[in-house]
């Protein structure tokens, strides 16, 4: 099973080693169950809406639904936020930070970190 999860932030330039270090700490651990039941919630609020609206991202995943378990509804669209656990986060959480770190800078980068120095970190 294929987890993609990553982070995003900007900054100004002089402050782009604390921009890293507050990304770095913000994936060091995986998040706490009351932060996983509020980011499953909008997940899935955000789902079903984009169902309702006839997302083109939705109907992508519809099709995957269908291609992989011959079946598709609303019910098991939210069924299927709901099935992830805290449990489920951790064990993504391990498993990013046992891989390597990719990141990009743009603008000044003078201040940004290498990245076998992020790298280190983790």
């Amino acid at each position: 099973r294929w987890i993609d999860l990553g982070v995003y932030g900007g900054s100004a330039p002089s402050d782009a080693e604390s921009a890293v270090d507050a990304l770095c700490k913000a994936v060091g651990a995986a998040p706490p169950a009351d932060v996983v039941a509020k980011a499953k919630a909008a997940a899935k609020a955000e789902a079903l809406r984009a169902l309702d609206a006839g997302s083109k991202s939705l109907a992508d995943a519809m099709t995957a639904s269908i291609l992989d378990s011959c079946g598709y509804s609303a019910k098991g669209l939210a069924d299927s936020y709901d099935a992830v656990s805290p449990e489920d986060i951790s064990k993504a959480f391990g498993e990013m930070v046992k891989s390597k770190p990719a990141f990009a800078a743009v603008g000044d980068i003078s201040a940004v970190p290498y990245h076998a120095t992020i790298a280190s970190r983790f």
